[in-house]
């Protein structure tokens, strides 16, 4: 009985050391750009994290992130805003706190001559996009939520 008892024990230790490990090394989900003014050149990367810690964002003009940011905090709701450089046609980035860290994502800066913006409202169902992936727009606006 006695040895059932540390075996227990044990095995729940051991679970929950586990599910603490693969807690930890969660991936960040969650990501979404926002401008903090109407100048194109700052942009905000934002995320939630499953555990607080410290914001880390890591970008540049390819999957090698010439460029860095820490925030030191203690919070699972993330903002950090990046300069853009106009010479930089697409933005390679990526998100961590503590363990948790996102996939390698991109984003197109705004173009010196044209600008290519789509606005949807009213969705009927799920549409067809195609033509928006066509046209090679710079911004997307959307009136609500839409779950593709």
């Amino acid at each position: 009985m006695k040895y059932q008892r540390i075996l227990s024990r044990a095995l729940v230790s051991f679970v929950l050391t586990l599910t603490m490990v693969e807690f930890s090394t969660a991936q960040v989900e969650r990501i979404w750009l926002t401008h903090p003014s109407s100048k194109p050149d700052k942009l905000s990367i934002n995320w939630e994290s499953v555990t607080p810690g410290n914001a880390v964002v890591r970008y540049g003009a390819s999957e090698q992130y010439d460029s860095m940011i820490t925030i030191e905090e203690n919070t699972r709701l993330h903002q950090v805003e990046i300069s853009l450089n106009p010479e930089v046609g697409v933005y390679h980035y990526q998100v961590s706190t503590n363990s948790q860290q996102s996939d390698n994502h991109t984003f197109k800066n705004y173009p010196k001559d044209e600008l290519r913006v789509a606005v949807v409202a009213d969705w009927q169902g799920k549409p067809n996009l195609d033509i928006l992936l066509q046209e090679d727009i710079h911004l997307f606006f959307s009136e609500a939520r839409h779950y593709l």
